[in-house]
Parts: structure tokens; C-alpha cells; sequence
């Protein structure tokens, strides 16, 4: 195998804290590393300097962490009202335009990455 790496421009950057205009490009269920039931989350920055990068976050199903499944969904108005039970399929909500809260945290390691916290409706 051979790569050119001549026109790579360092290593990975996240992108600043805000607020962006996103589609959610996947959403599938799949377990943490501990076991438990999660949703895994990709959204595309659909305008402005980011667009075209990726957002990325986790959302557990967890009785303690529904709270973080709510403020996933606030932006996707197919759900509906998210008040007592809800049923929605993740794979229904792909394409779809939110805006998405990215913020940024640091691992372990000293690499700053993004995270969602959240979502709005898009105007």
C-alpha cells in the first residue's frame, strides 16, 4: 500500500464551542463498554466555516440518564411532545436538520474533542 501524505494539514482539530446547523447523517443503537444500551450519534455541519465536519456523541439508555436522551431530541420535531412515553425510530430521524450544542472536552490523554449536549429546532 502507498499514501501521499503531502497535502495533510496536521492532525485533528475539534471545532470550536456553539451552536450549528447540522444534519443527523446516523444514529444506531450498540452498547457501552460497559454493556449497557446506548445511542451513537453523527451529525454534519451543514453551513458555515465547519461545514461538512462531523459532531459525534453517545446518549445512554439509562433510567438516571433520560434526562440526556430528552435533550437529544428537543430539535427533531417528528417526535413530538417528549413528555411520558414516546416511541421513535432512530433511522427515521436521519436527514434531518437540527441545531446541535457542540462543546468541547478534554481527554484523558490532553486531546480536545467535541461533544453534542444537546438539541434545538432549526429555524
Amino acid at each position: 500500500m502507498k499514501f501521499d501524505f503531502s497535502d495533510v494539514q496536521g492532525d485533528f482539530t475539534a471545532i470550536p464551542a456553539g451552536t450549528y446547523e447540522t444534519s443527523l447523517f446516523s444514529c444506531k443503537q450498540k452498547n457501552s463498554q460497559a454493556g449497557n444500551p446506548m445511542l451513537e450519534w453523527a451529525f454534519t455541519v451543514e453551513a458555515g466555516e465547519y461545514e461538512g465536519r462531523r459532531v459525534f456523541t453517545n446518549t445512554p439508555l439509562l433510567p438516571q440518564t433520560m434526562w440526556r436522551l430528552k435533550n437529544m431530541l428537543r430539535g427533531f420535531e417528528d417526535v413530538g411532545e417528549l413528555e411520558g412515553e414516546i416511541e421513535f425510530e432512530p433511522e427515521d430521524l436521519i436527514g434531518q436538520v437540527v441545531l446541535c450544542k457542540v462543546t468541547q472536552r478534554t481527554t484523558p490523554d490532553g486531546t480536545v474533542r467535541n461533544d453534542v449536549s444537546g438539541t434545538v429546532a432549526a429555524e
